[in-house]
């Protein structure tokens, strides 16, 4: 999984294999805020994908690509 910013949005990309060795590319796309990308930055998370969906690991905390809390 890669990070990056470009005009002031953040862009997730996903180039992985799940567990039914189906090959996953995903590009997610979002808007941020200073706040927001220093938050990330500052803060390193574990990311990986299960039962297709990307999970991100941070502070004994799962979220979802778009940062809500699963567990």
């Amino acid at each position: 999984m890669s990070v990056s910013k470009k005009n002031g949005k953040l862009y997730f990309e996903v180039n992985a294999v799940n567990s039914y060795d189906v090959s996953v590319y995903i590009i997610y796309e979002a808007s941020t805020s200073a706040g927001l990308n220093d938050a990330i930055v500052s803060r390193p998370a574990t990311k990986y994908i299960r039962n297709g969906q990307l999970i991100i690991q941070q502070d004994n905390r799962e979220y979802d690509i778009q940062g809500s809390v699963i567990k």
